[in-house]
């Protein structure tokens, strides 16, 4: 089901949910950080904090974002909220539990793409939000709402230190596929969010082709 709500409607609520929650957005900043930090210096539990730090995300979102704000201006936000609720568990079974997930920037093309990702989902969209005339409050703030949050999900992962298995990564590719439809509602940004999408299906696809390369 197509969405019927305008762009206004959509900034109306943005601009709702930042105020209610400031200045959870700094928080949600420092979680990023400290994500990136310990991808860049590995600690014995790094893969276990990060791992959290995206799980925390991602429920916070589906629940808070998804459930309370989106659904009363897109009933089919139902359908993320369940997603996005399953990708918190995963990540938190696999990583937390499991410490199955780690994760080190190396200086490779996956590195370098996986924090172009990171950058944009951190400072790209408050970027070309600003130069379009849609600035706080009505921004999507990093790490609260989906599209800057799973764009920093895929870049992460891009820093994986073996191929992510694809049970963890189909919830964020899919979801980035379906940046085409914000996108035609105006929030041009989001472009960012289709092409991480396109780029990391491209990049695990060869992930063992390239890395053997690399030895």
């Amino acid at each position: 089901m197509l969405p019927t709500f305008t762009l206004a409607q959509f900034l109306e609520i943005m601009s709702r949910y930042n105020q209610t929650f400031w200045p959870l957005q700094l928080v949600a900043y420092g979680l990023g950080i400290v994500a990136v930090l310990l991808a860049i210096r590995p600690t014995e539990h790094s893969g276990r904090i990060i791992s959290a730090i995206l799980a925390l995300f991602w429920l916070w979102v589906g629940l808070v974002f998804n459930l309370a704000y989106f659904s009363s201006l897109y009933p089919m936000a139902m359908v993320f909220v369940v997603l996005f609720v399953i990708e918190a568990g995963i990540l938190t079974f696999a990583g937390v539990f499991k410490g199955s997930l780690s994760f080190k920037v190396k200086a490779d093309v996956y590195g370098t793409v996986g924090a172009l990702l990171v950058l944009y989902s951190m400072a790209g969209y408050p970027a070309v939000e600003y130069l379009l005339g849609r600035g706080y409050p009505s921004l999507l703030p990093f790490g609260l709402v989906p599209c800057p949050m799973t764009v920093f999900t895929l870049g992460i992962f891009l820093w994986s230190k073996k191929k992510p298995t694809w049970y963890v990564l189909a919830v964020p590719v899919l979801y980035s596929l379906s940046g085409v439809i914000p996108i035609w509602k105006g929030i041009i940004e989001d472009m960012g969010l289709v092409a991480s999408g396109l780029a990391t299906v491209f990049m695990v696809s060869y992930w063992d082709r390239a890395k053997k390369e690399d030895q």
